[in-house]
């Protein structure tokens, strides 16, 4: 009997060779109806995406280019989203088994349109609202879905997002991104008033470069300027480059620091519970000077730790030497508006070469501030368009050699400068430590300076630009225990009793000297001049001259009133003392070295001369014209007269000269005065005699018109003094 064979075992196909056979079988089967079952098949997925997405999904072209490719022309994503093709590419295995999401697509010139506020946030915060459906669309429920995918890769070029606003517009759009994470996208931005930004994206960086600052919003008139910026995805941090403030709503005296001030800055993306991110930065002051700051930073505001040592001045200004070491804390609340600095720092060999300080180079010096500055701004509104300033400084102890000096202060702006307010006191120091209080350079003409005895001063002042007759300038010192032991030898008070050459600076550069003194030819004793004459000048120059003892706080308070009433610098502070000091000893120039020089100087020579002496002095040096110095030269040449007989009226000419005598010369040389002179000398001549110094009935004759001239000599200037 023959065995029941075993039956046949049929071994299965490879899975690779059933998809090739399903493939051929569909591609054989419907190889002619191949083109419209893709544009069908392709147009039921947008339908589908759409629906997913809550937004219409169409294109106005269907156009199969390939076994396993596509173009979709005018493709349209809902109101905002479009682009001119989309090329779509799919694999073979994708085809068959799915995901039927292209493994390659792409677009040329997408393009998105957005309406914004206005803003540069504004269009942020439009593109983001515009593109949320394509961030949150629904997950697709089906497995096929849920497997895993293969890397997908998209790539497009010639895009732009237009703001109908006109905040910013992208432009050159380009990208190669893949669902790895791998690839870039670059775009021009934009931004009117800024100019265009380049922007570099991919998974590990997006970085901005700007042609000109990019101005972010801070508040009302001020902003930051920003030029690059970073963000560096993994970490999780953004970092800023070359930032500065700007905008027209800082106030005057912080505008020029702010100017020059930069500010690189690292911060992280995501914020604490409190809405704040760790902060690090560095400020680049003028110059090139550089600070460190850590902190912290948020919406409300920020809190920031800086230090700085050993800081080299020289690049921060030509001007400055030495090095600066400091430390401070930094509190910006915006909700309250306001900006708080506490600290400390120390200035090390201080050396300024500075034209307005002194004509030469002041220091090395030793110099230290610590205290605290406010600074806070208000909120414009209907009544007070314009936003105020104000900037205090509390418990500031300056450190000027060995000499400390409390300070507090006030400045008010909005933003040019309104109100200004300061009290400074020193205590009772010791003579050398009030000496040591000057740096080597501040009064060179003084030096070798010596004093014993002690000292103290406090001073308050106030100043409203809009309210200056109510200006305060107030000043106690006591200085009657200090006296001066040692001074430079070319002060020598002894010779102005005898003989002695005053110098004058002519403005063209020119110097005059001329030989004067009580035993000279050219001198006219007090006896021999007028009694109006005196009383004249120090009505006009020096209304305190009797009762001051070389500093005027009326006349200081009367010159700041004018001053700030006019916008400019139109009157001094200098009393006759200090004309005198500056003319006998001292020079012209405008600076802050000879003011100081100016101010001890007066005061020592009214310990050392009376009041008549003073006064005889000054006439016998004070300039009356071109070349002219002295009450006598002047008498001869104006009116051809010794001083004691000049009238009430030629009197008025002389001082109404005063203090600008080369500017009015030219009336004399035209032998009549001018209408508007003529009211000065009539203004002179009042005040004179409301005050009693001039009796009624030489008041009554006294007629500016009427006064007569000598004859101006052919040749003028004399060739020799």
């Amino acid at each position: 009997m023959r065995p029941m064979s075993a039956p046949s075992r049929r071994r299965p196909l490879p899975r690779g060779l059933k998809v090739a056979l399903v493939c051929l079988g569909v591609f054989a089967a419907g190889g002619f109806a191949h083109g419209p079952l893709v544009r069908a098949a392709l147009e039921a997925r947008l339908a589908a995406m759409g629906e997913r997405l809550g937004l219409p999904m169409s294109a106005s072209e269907i156009q199969v280019t390939g076994a396993l490719s596509a173009r979709l022309t005018g493709l349209q994503l809902g109101p905002h989203l479009a682009a001119e093709s989309l090329d779509a590419e799919v694999t073979l295995r994708d085809a068959v088994l799915g995901p039927r999401t292209p493994r390659t697509a792409h677009v040329v010139a997408p393009s998105l349109t957005v309406t914004s506020d206005g803003s540069l946030r504004g269009f942020g915060r439009a593109v983001v609202e515009a593109v949320r459906p394509l961030r949150e669309r629904p997950r697709d429920p089906t497995p096929e879905a849920r497997d895993p995918s293969p890397t997908r890769r998209i790539v497009f070029e010639g895009g732009r997002v237009t703001d109908t606003a006109g905040a910013f517009r992208v432009s050159d759009l380009r990208g190669d991104l893949s669902t790895d994470g791998a690839g870039s996208v670059t775009w021009r931005g934009e931004v009117p008033d800024t100019g265009v930004c380049r922007v570099e994206a991919s998974m590990a960086v997006t970085s901005v470069d700007c042609e000109r600052p990019l101005a972010l919003p801070l508040a009302e008139g001020v902003a930051v300027g920003v030029r690059r910026a970073e963000w560096l995805r993994p970490q999780g941090k953004v970092r800023v480059g070359g930032a500065r403030l700007q905008g027209d709503g800082l106030p005057a005296f912080a505008a020029p620091l702010a100017d020059g001030l930069l500010v690189d800055a690292e911060t992280e993306v995501e914020a604490d519970a409190q809405g704040r991110r760790p902060l690090v930065a560095t400020l680049t002051l003028p110059g090139g000077g550089r600070v460190e700051a850590t902190g912290t930073a948020g919406r409300h505001g920020a809190s920031l730790s800086a230090a700085v040592a050993d800081m080299a001045l020289k690049p921060v200004s030509d001007a400055l030497e030495g090095s600066v070491t400091g430390r401070a804390t930094l509190e910006v609340d915006l909700d309250a508006r306001t900006i708080r600095l506490d600290g400390d720092v120390r200035w090390v060999d201080l050396v300024v070469d500075h034209r307005a300080i002194a004509d030469d180079r002041v220091g090395p010096y030793a110099l230290s501030a610590s205290g605290r500055a406010t600074l806070g701004w208000s909120v414009p509104t209907p009544v007070a368009p314009s936003r105020v300033y104000a900037l205090t400084l509390e418990d500031v102890v300056l450190g000027l050699g060995q000499t400390e000096v409390l300070m507090k202060a006030s400045v008010e702006a909005a933003p040019q400068l309104r109100k200004v307010s300061a009290e400074v006191a020193t205590g009772r120091v010791t003579a050398e430590q009030l000496v040591s209080a000057f740096p080597p350079g501040l009064l060179p003409h003084l030096q070798p300076l010596r004093a014993i005895g002690t000292a103290s001063l406090s001073a308050r002042i106030a100043l409203d630009v809009e309210r200056p007759d109510d200006t305060v300038f107030d000043v106690s010192a006591r200085l009657d225990d200090l006296k001066v032991t040692r001074m430079n030898s070319a002060i020598d008070f002894d010779r102005l009793r005898d003989r002695f050459v005053t110098r004058f600076e002519m403005p063209n550069g020119e110097v005059i000297r001329r030989e004067t003194g009580p035993n000279s030819e050219r001198w006219t004793p007090l006896d021999q001049i007028v009694p109006l004459l005196p009383v004249a000048v120090v009505t006009q120059e020096d209304g305190g001259f009797w009762n001051h003892k070389g500093v005027s706080l009326l006349h200081l308070r009367g010159s700041l009133a004018t001053n700030l009433e006019r916008g400019r610098f139109a009157r001094g502070g200098s009393t006759l003392t200090m004309q005198l000091a500056r003319n006998v000893f001292l020079n012209r120039h405008k600076t802050l070295s000879r003011k100081l020089e100016e101010v001890i100087v007066a005061w020592l020579m009214e310990q050392t001369f009376s009041k008549d002496e003073l006064i005889t002095l000054y006439l016998n040096v004070v300039e009356f014209g071109p070349h002219l110095f002295g009450i006598g030269d002047a008498a001869r040449h104006y009116f051809d007269k010794r001083p004691a007989e000049l009238t009430p009226v030629e009197v008025a000419w002389l001082v109404r000269l005063l203090p600008g005598p080369r500017r009015h010369y030219a009336q004399f040389e035209a032998g009549e005065t001018k209408e508007y002179y003529r009211t000065w000398m009539q203004r002179l001549l009042d005040l004179l005699h409301t005050r009693g110094h001039l009796p009624t009935e030489q008041w009554s004759a006294a007629r500016p018109l009427d006064l007569r001239f000598a004859p101006a000599p052919t040749t003028w200037p004399p060739t020799k003094p």
